[in-house]
């Protein structure tokens, strides 16, 4: 097993909100596919902060769990799971989408300064 599939087992393991999904995902590609478990999760995340914005405490704790979980993993930098994190989660979240934006403002130093250098990569040195 590579660490990218060790890293999302073991964030199934510590969320198990995200059990569900990765039963799922299994059942539909009879074996873990890092990068599109990833981008299920970024969706169950969005998702869990349009709860937690509407008031879910349990929303609220499961997206804190959640991102001090993938700010652990970023800052560990290994190699494979920070492409994992960067292409399949933050690489799939809609920057003009307001709760996306609110999940965002959650984010831990390690995946902003990625999320960051990811949109400054995107968008060209200043003045292009």
């Amino acid at each position: 097993m590579n660490s990218a599939d060790a890293f999302v087992r073991d964030l199934v393991y510590r969320i198990p909100a995200l059990k569900s999904a990765y039963k799922e995902h299994m059942e539909a590609n009879d074996e873990l596919l890092a990068h599109v478990l990833m981008a299920d999760i970024t969706r169950f995340a969005v998702s869990s902060e349009e709860a937690a914005l509407g008031g879910s405490r349990e929303a609220q704790q499961i997206v804190a769990h959640m991102l001090c979980c993938l700010e652990h993993y970023m800052e560990l930098a290994d190699p494979c799971v920070v492409e994992v994190i960067s292409a399949s989660f933050l690489e799939n979240l809609d920057l003009e989408d307001p709760t996306t934006a609110a999940l965002i403002s959650e984010f831990g130093p390690a995946l902003s300064a990625r999320l960051r250098q990811m949109n400054d990569d995107y968008l060209g040195p200043p003045g292009w």
